[in-house]
């Protein structure tokens, strides 16, 4: 129940000069402090649904005479045990926007859980990159070890192959000296010259 003071605050802001067409104007917006004070979040703003950018159906002012009507209609119905209908033009016009703005919001909840749930498998799928991402550099590491190894034991192979070889060749090189030293110490007969040498 509203106060006398609330009630002269709410006559005051519902003054206006005459003549003059009443402006909402934030810093003398008392409904709005009213409601802060009664700890409601809601606040009274003078736009349209349009203008404020709203996706709603607004309704229509009945009046008391409709009002009337549509109370007296509900009880029957409620009297009745049958479902209650609008009697009055303005009273189906409110249960036609009440029921578009029902759809209107079933939708967007549909719309916003869609959004969730793409937002969701886009989040799942960009983990799943990063997975393999993270996969493909291990296996890239692997790989370039594998290949480091492989190119050390193919250096590892040169290197022996070129000992060998080089094994080989002094052999060789020993070999042909010790022919060429029998080859010579033959042309001699292995006779012993001055000094007791054989030529």
């Amino acid at each position: 129940m509203l106060s006398h003071t609330t009630v002269k605050e709410w006559r005051g802001f519902r003054q206006h000069k005459p003549g003059q067409p009443w402006r909402y104007q934030p810093q003398n917006a008392q409904p709005d402090r009213l409601l802060e004070r009664a700890g409601q979040t809601a606040r009274v703003d003078h736009r349209s649904y349009e203008r404020q950018g709203v996706e709603v159906v607004p309704g229509v002012h009945l009046g008391p005479h409709s009002t009337a009507v549509e109370r007296k209609a509900a009880h029957q119905a409620e009297q009745e045990g049958r479902e209650y209908e609008p009697r009055t033009y303005r009273a189906r016009a409110n249960a036609d926007a009440a029921e578009k703005n029902g759809i209107a919001k079933a939708l967007r909840h549909i719309i916003e859980s869609a959004e969730q749930a793409i937002a969701k498998v886009q989040q799942a799928a960009e983990d799943l990159m990063d997975w393999f991402a993270d996969l493909a550099d291990e296996v890239g590491r692997d790989a370039i070890e594998r290949k480091e190894q492989e190119r050390q034991e193919r250096q590892r192979a040169i290197m022996e192959r070129l000992a060998r070889e080089q094994r080989e060749a002094q052999k060789r090189a020993e070999q042909e000296s010790a022919r060429q030293k029998l080859i010579d110490e033959g042309f001699t007969g292995g006779r012993k010259g001055p000094g007791g040498r054989r030529r």
